[in-house]
């Protein structure tokens, strides 16, 4: 434990010290074009000293880092971004990583990620309905207004998303 004491450490950073269990290894080999590499990368890890359980955490960790990153790069050109005053970097990555959770949560699994961007810059009740609201098309809204006046204005003016969806 010594070797990783320092002085002025905040109570955050000794109680990570205490729970630490154990260190953990993981050594890739890559071969490229006949060239081999062997990366090493080590962790800190409150897990016990257990070699399947450490590899799945390492596992699971990489696989929520890559599906996430790799996501943002295709989708939102994250990689090209080149905001770099004040917070504005920081700020930009919420908001796309905000707009990747709405798009995922999205029932229609037919659509890619682009795809539903796509038609939400083009269609602003696809976007509403992405938003959870009703819808935000003036042309949408009378023409459902005119029809609803023919009708006696007997059922409801706007039915349930799935209704809204399938129209």
């Amino acid at each position: 434990m010594d070797l990783i004491k320092k002085r002025d450490d905040s109570s955050h950073q000794q109680k990570l010290r205490e729970n630490l269990r154990c260190v953990g290894m993981v050594e890739d080999t890559r071969q490229v074009n006949g060239h081999t590499s062997i990366e090493r990368r080590f962790y800190l890890t409150s897990l016990p000293p257990d070699a399947k359980e450490f590899a799945r955490a390492v596992r699971s960790h990489w696989s929520v880092e890559n599906n996430l990153h790799w996501c943002l790069d295709v989708c939102f050109n994250e990689d090209q971004a080149r905001a770099r005053s004040g917070f504005a970097a920081q700020n930009l990555s919420t908001l796309r990583r905000l707009c990747l959770n709405i798009l995922k949560r999205d029932p229609n699994k037919k659509l890619s990620i682009n795809r539903k961007r796509f038609k939400a810059a083009l269609n602003p009740n696809f976007l509403a309905s992405l938003l959870g609201f009703l819808c935000v098309c003036p042309a949408y809204i009378s023409s459902k207004a005119e029809a609803w006046l023919r009708q006696g204005g007997s059922k409801p003016l706007f039915g349930s998303r799935n209704e809204r969806e399938q129209s």
